[in-house]
């Protein structure tokens, strides 16, 4: 098959051309001429990019069943994620054997690629026989940075001898307890709250202990910038940025010149104090160093905590949104590169369950059928950040954070992305999202996987 006519764009930049797909890989691309009885999808201008790849996707009300996921395999085709990386801790486990073969079963129908994640510990608190899950198709660690520090550490040499990735959520839940973020808001609406610390004291915990093993570790939605103060601190911005997934000699894009901008930026102090502080991780040889990388979500870029006013449900989530000006640094934070994936934070409920009390009300949010169009409006519209950046973020990244061969436009990369017009703009009706009534930009018509082309408004 051909794709004629389309804006290519994905990590390195954007350009006009063509991609040829056959046997669902991408083998040729450039000003293509047809083959005779080749089928030709004319493109038209519109963009082309590769999939998205998220890397925390919750089935609704955190139950596993085949209804849910189909369920969420729908969503994700409008919203263009292509692959979804499940949190494991549902009911049943996906991480038990019967779900992985569920998962199996759904992903030999569907274009939509469901990938479990393995929960460490089982239902009695011991470890789960984690290589047996890896061996039947499980493709990453979800575990609690609050885990006990001897068991955290026994997983976390599980990831590294299984070479998958450690994806930790940091929260100690005995102190994180409240429903908003702590400040003058929660305090005015008579809310209990989750202080900062609750996420930021894990980070410097799991980034102490884990350091100096070979892994990727994945630091789970962080929303408060003192997070991102203590990474930079302890190990230097700029080698959390080399921790990164380094951009290719090629990549020619604003944002990347961003990048080289604000680090210069940094203070004579501050570079100082940094280069200091990681004076042990540098007598380390390159063998012995985690890869960091830092995981948010598009709602706590998009979205404040003054959203909760009113006691309005719809934005309550959990890490919670963040007052505005620790937002606008969070923009800033992903402009200099200290944001290295996004997640749509898929976690729906029922909306009866929704529809209470602010305490009682559940936490999560719906918002993965509109993901790539929140990602348009609140990230490239609204702080010109570019599409190839977005795509780094949403798809080359977690592909390589995943090891799977996909998540750019080459040659030999498996064919999966999907077409958008960027001229169509929609109010979402939705009166349980926090968007609901907004104006949003970019829509997917197209959705090319398993050598197939779903239109995504008809699916």
């Amino acid at each position: 098959m051909l794709f004629k006519n389309a804006a290519l764009c994905d990590y390195r930049g954007t350009k006009m051309g063509d991609v040829r797909v056959q046997d669902g890989i991408i083998t040729h691309i450039g000003h293509l001429s047809a083959y005779p009885n080749e089928q030709v999808f004319e493109v038209g201008g519109r963009v082309l990019l590769p999939a998205m790849i998220d890397l925390n996707i919750a089935p609704k009300s955190l139950s596993l069943s085949r209804k849910s996921l189909l369920s969420l395999a729908g969503k994700a085709l409008k919203g263009g994620v292509g692959s979804m990386l499940l949190y494991p801790h549902t009911s049943p486990s996906c991480s038990e054997n019967g779900s992985i073969e569920l998962i199996k079963s759904l992903n030999a129908q569907s274009p939509i690629h469901l990938l479990p994640a393995i929960s460490p510990l089982n239902a009695q608190g011991k470890l789960s026989d984690i290589s047996t899950l890896h061996a039947s198709g499980a493709r990453a660690i979800f575990a609690f940075s609050d885990t006990p520090a001897h068991t955290l550490m026994r997983i976390a040499q599980y990831a590294q001898m299984l070479d998958i990735p450690l994806i930790c959520f940091c929260q100690d839940r005995d102190v994180s307890d409240g429903v908003m973020n702590e400040g003058l808001l929660s305090a005015s609406l008579g809310l209990p709250s989750i202080p900062a610390y609750s996420q930021t004291k894990e980070v410097a915990k799991v980034a102490e202990m884990l350091f100096p093993l070979p892994i990727k570790l994945v630091f789970d939605t962080l929303v408060y910038p003192r997070s991102f103060e203590i990474l930079s601190r302890a190990y230097g911005l700029d080698s959390i940025n080399a921790w990164s997934i380094n951009a290719p000699d090629s990549i020619n894009t604003e944002s990347a010149k961003n990048i080289e901008s604000a680090n210069a930026t940094h203070t004579e102090s501050s570079t100082k104090f940094a280069t200091n502080a990681h004076n042990d991780y540098n007598r380390l040889p390159p063998s012995f160093k985690a890869q960091f990388f830092t995981q948010t979500s598009i709602h706590h870029l998009a979205l404040d905590e003054s959203l909760c006013d009113n006691y309005n449900t719809a934005a309550k989530l959990n890490p919670p949104l963040v007052d505005k000006a620790s937002q606008n640094t969070l923009i800033n934070l992903l402009q200099n590169g200290s944001i290295h994936t996004l997640t749509s934070l898929q976690c729906a409920d029922f909306n009866a369950k929704k529809d209470q009390v602010f305490e009682l009300a559940s936490f999560g949010i719906d918002a993965l059928e509109v993901y790539f169009s929140l990602l348009y409006t609140y990230l490239h519209k609204a702080h010109n950040i570019p599409l190839e950046f977005i795509s780094r973020l949403t798809s080359y990244n977690p592909a390589q954070i995943l090891n799977l061969n996909k998540g750019a436009l080459d040659e030999g990369k498996i064919a999966e992305f999907i077409i958008v017009n960027p001229d169509i703009s929609f109010v979402l009706q939705d009166n349980f999202s926090p968007y609901n009534q907004q104006i949003l930009h970019a829509k997917i018509e197209a959705f090319f996987s398993c050598d197939r082309i779903h239109l995504a408004q008809k699916e």
